[in-house]
């Protein structure tokens, strides 16, 4: 308790010394714990399920011809994604696994009086509850009883957080009726509270038998026969007792008897190159406890990232509480000397110490927590509306605690050595000196050299990496998308199959346009079924009728359905042909429009050229006329590719096999985008008041969405760097002030013997000199391997930027020179009084 009281009384009796180091911690702790946080929630965090490590995922290497079906859930790889037979041949013949589950995301119309609800819903094979192993709230979960055929067993599970809000949490929900997409369900049950589905940035509301895939998407092909119809997730849970190899080895068999037994016969009429290419497909199991997510996946790399650099700063922090308690352990060697020599052991020593430096932290710890809470909320700003509704990256009890032992072990570690370096002052030689005069070893001095080099060398890395990915922002906001997001608003309907047959949906698309044109501020309105810049696409193979396209070359286009007017009211351009028009319906040819990509990738030449060729698809034998030609623009996202894409007409494919049913609408306003953001529900209301609005934003928000990783890595990261860069010249002129202070009577005898104000400031900015050069020197050779790690990150500029580096090098020379300007102004102001007097 004694030694618990000196050590408060040591943080008052240097308040400003204490106030730095709380202040350090804090920000160490609060960045640190934020950081881990976003990271576990994001990319660590395992599903709500039991034993979570035992699920595996499924996915397929090869040559995968066909059409690939994104799911609305926004998990969109061909390798991932199996057919519906595949999955139901793996389902039925594995032996290693308790079972294999599939899933699809789709939106799910509720119908809710007095208006319906646009939510998500999840189509779930009969083992997947089985498979993650939960056990209903309510009621009970869809099982293999719940999907005899295709088109069969109209029930529902609904989510715990659905039941609590839509129906109060009312016990006697088994059984009630909910309309979702038009078909009428019956509730079977409620799944646990805390479980959000396997997919994170995809909450269902409503969990629906996977044969009923057909029902909730009327318009969807019918691909339940289809071998070349990719757009199933499957995953499994592997047996008490087996492992993952055992199950790769045996699913390997399963899946080539599968291949050579069943696709191979159903797939005879391919050439002999796709028989081979089919042969030599594989299916790859990989341990996946935290579910099928892309948004999973493209945040791993940069969160990452984030993690190393956050790590970066904590070394900068625990190198700081170093230097700053070496310099308390200087000016208190008077102090230790004296409680040597009146018998105090070392082990006391250290252990006082140690206990001075535990208060600190303790304070640090609690100075921390409104620090953390603004890191909190600025992280939670910069995610989109739809992943923040998602995730809560606030830090739970198991996060914090681990972030502050981390935090802990690094604090304690950077106490020790300056705890132990005071400790050994050696009584006699300092008690020869005044302890005012005491300046510390020479070993002491160049441990505080060497520590202050490495903040300004890690600042520099920082800089340099933030610097990387803030050039890489700029660049992305620079792509030109072949659209004009200026003034431009998208938004959903989605009307209920039930309520709408295609046609009548038509004529509700008519109804909606015809009213939205009409609205003052609004120049026109069109749409298309695939939401343009959202990660989704639509992704078919196909020929070209008297074309002859060499083996090689990828026959895979994407594909949009859009409505007539909406390459206009984007303003993409039309470089040849015409565009469609309400004369191109079902009566009438099919007709498509392409891309420049599209003409060279398959070495159709100009644009005034391609007009008249025919597309078939490799899966449908009706012939397209391509009747216009337009300029390329961004379809998946901004930073990819433009990839070949075919336009079709909606008009056309109304109520066919290639119509989602939803419109994804595109509204140009004239000027200021506020007053058509409030017209449009007021307007859709006008048409139809029961017809949701989903996803209403400008355009640019959609963009901005769309790259908001490359946002939060280059606003964190620059952040981070920031804050290294703000400790690190912290630290450097806590070590310079504390050496002039240390020197006080050395230069006031300079002065008395001649020397100019001019001369002592050199004693100050000569060492200062010498640790920038090897800082930057030394920083630089980290920020090359740094450039090197990241470049897969960044959009055109690469990891050795040249104007980054120098930019970066004179950021830390400015910083440095700040904090060097001080110490030097008060040494070259010294006179021999004060020195006499300090004597």
């Amino acid at each position: 308790m004694q030694s618990l009281k000196f050590a408060c009384r040591q943080v008052v009796l240097h308040p400003w010394l204490s106030a730095a180091v709380v202040l350090v911690l804090a920000v160490g702790i609060s960045t640190t714990t934020a950081a881990l946080s976003v990271f576990y929630q994001v990319v660590l965090r395992p599903i709500a399920a039991p034993e979570p490590e035992r699920l595996v995922d499924l996915s397929e290497r090869g040559a995968k011809p066909g059409a690939l079906i994104c799911s609305p859930a926004g998990f969109c790889d061909i390798s991932s994604a199996f057919s519906y037979p595949m999955f139901r041949d793996l389902e039925a013949r594995q032996n290693s696994f308790t079972g294999i589950a599939a899933q699809f995301g789709f939106r799910a119309n509720v119908a809710r009086e007095p208006e319906a609800l646009a939510g998500r819903g999840m189509l779930v094979s009969g083992s997947y509850f089985g498979v993650l192993a939960i056990q209903p709230a309510v009621g009970r979960l869809i099982g293999t009883v719940d999907e005899p055929n295709v088109g069969e067993s109209a029930v529902a599970v609904l989510s715990y957080d659905f039941w609590r809000n839509e129906f109060g949490g009312a016990s006697d929900v088994v059984g009630r009726t909910l309309t979702v997409n038009g078909q009428l369900l019956t509730v079977i049950g409620v799944t646990p509270q805390g479980f959000h589905g396997t997919t994170l940035g995809w909450r269902p509301q409503v969990y629906v038998p996977l044969t009923m895939r057909w029902a909730m998407e009327p318009t969807a092909m019918e691909d339940e026969a289809d071998r070349r119809s990719f757009w199933l997730s499957v995953f499994a849970r592997l047996s008490p007792g087996a492992s993952l190899a055992q199950a790769q080895a045996s699913m390997e068999a399963v899946y080539s008897g599968i291949l050579s037994d069943t696709e191979l016969g159903e797939q005879a009429a391919n050439s002999e190159d796709e028989r081979v290419s089919l042969l030599e497909r594989r299916l790859l199991l990989q341990s996946n406890p935290q579910g099928q997510s892309a948004a999973r996946l493209d945040a791993t790399q940069p969160l990452s990232l984030l993690l190393a650099a956050t790590g970066l700063l904590l070394l900068i922090v625990c190198i700081n509480v170093s230097n700053l308690l070496f310099t308390r352990g200087v000016s208190r060697a008077g102090e230790m000397a004296v409680r040597t020599s009146m018998g105090a052991s070392r082990v006391r020593l250290i252990t006082q110490l140690a206990i001075e430096a535990s208060d600190l932290a303790s304070l640090g710890a609690l100075a921390s927590v409104p620090i953390l809470a603004l890191t909190v909320w600025s992280i939670d700003a910069l995610i989109p509306r739809g992943l923040a509704n998602e995730i809560s990256i606030a830090p739970d009890w198991a996060t914090t605690m681990f972030a502050m032992a981390v935090t802990t072990i690094a604090l304690a570690a950077s106490a020790s050595l300056p705890a132990w370096h005071t400790s050994a002052a050696n009584p006699e030689r300092i008690m020869k000196a005044s302890s005012a005069n005491y300046v510390g070893t020479l070993r002491g001095k160049r441990v505080r050299t060497f520590l202050s080099t490495a903040q300004i060398a890690l600042s520099l890395t920082l800089l340099v990496v933030a610097g990387l990915f803030f050039v890489s922002l700029a660049n992305v906001s620079r792509v030109d998308l072949g659209i004009n997001p200026t003034s431009l608003v998208t938004f959903s309907v989605s009307p209920q199959p039930g309520r709408y047959s295609p046609e009548q949906s038509e004529l509700l698309y008519l109804r909606i346009r015809e009213a939205l044109e009409v609205e003052p501020g609004i120049l026109g309105a069109s749409a298309a079924d695939v939401p343009l810049l959202a990660n989704v696409s639509w992704n078919l193979g196909m020929t070209l009728s008297g074309v002859e396209v060499p083996e090689e070359v990828d026959n895979g286009v994407l594909m949009n359905s859009i409505h007539p007017g909406l390459l206009s009211v984007l303003q993409v351009p039309l470089l040849s042909g015409r565009d469609f028009t309400e004369r191109d319906t079902e009566d009438s040819p099919p007709v498509a429009i392409v891309n420049e990509s599209f003409l060279r990738r398959f070495s159709l030449g100009s644009p005034q050229g391609a007009v008249g060729r025919y597309i078939r698809f490799t899966f449908l034998d009706t012939p397209i006329e391509i009747v216009g030609v337009v300029a390329d623009a961004k379809y998946r996202s901004v930073k990819g590719p433009i990839e070949p894409t075919f336009y079709g007409a909606n008009t056309q494919f109304a109520g066919s096999n290639f119509s989602s049913g939803g419109y994804v609408f595109y509204v140009r306003a004239d000027g200021s985008m506020d007053s058509a953001l409030r017209a449009i529900p007021r307007v859709i209301a006008s048409v139809d008041a029961s017809l949701p609005v989903s996803n209403l934003r400008s355009m640019e928000e959609q963009i901005s969405e769309n790259i908001y990783s490359d946002r939060l890595v280059t606003t964190l990261t620059a952040a981070v760097a920031s804050l290294a860069t703000l400790l690190a010249a912290f630290g450097l002129y806590a070590v310079l002030a504390f050496n002039v202070a240390q020197r006080t009577g050395e230069m006031g005898l300079r002065i008395a013997f001649g020397a100019q104000p001019r001369d002592l400031t050199g004693l100050v900015v000569r060492p200062a000199c010498w640790l920038t050069l090897i800082g930057i020197a030394t920083g630089l050779i980290g920020a090359l391997a740094a450039g090197s790690v990241i470049e897969s990150l960044l959009f055109g500029v690469t990891g050795h930027d040249p104007v980054v580096f120098v930019t970066a090098a004179l950021i830390v020379i400015a910083v440095v020179a700040a904090s060097t300007y001080l110490p030097a102004r008060y040494a070259s102001r010294f006179s021999p009084m004060e020195a006499l007097r300090y004597q």
